[in-house]
């Protein structure tokens, strides 16, 4: 009688472990598919950062020059548009009696 308890205790001691054996695998599979992904998306990453590189931190402009550029930019932007309003105020009572 002892046998057949210690036989079945190694039978379902023996399915237990083919059950963690399994899950582990599984969980190996889908840990080296994540790595596969990750790895992935981090050479990209580097990649982009390469790129970036020469424009970003090798370039010949500093911060001060780009912000003084973009201001320069803004305050002739600013101007012209004033011109054009100016000239569309003038215009625009003109125009409206040579219709009528």
């Amino acid at each position: 009688k002892e046998c057949k308890i210690e036989r079945a205790r190694r039978v379902k001691e023996a399915e237990m472990k083919d059950l963690e054996r399994k899950r582990v695998l599984d969980k190996m599979q889908a840990m080296k598919a994540e790595k596969k992904s990750v790895q992935g998306e981090h050479e990209a990453t580097a990649q982009y950062l390469k790129d970036l590189q020469p424009a970003c931190v090798e370039g010949d402009s500093t911060y001060e020059k780009r912000k003084q550029a973009r201001t320069d930019e803004i305050d002739a932007l600013t101007a012209a548009q004033g011109l054009l309003q100016s000239a569309f105020e003038e215009k625009a009572p003109a125009s409206f009696l040579q219709q009528g």
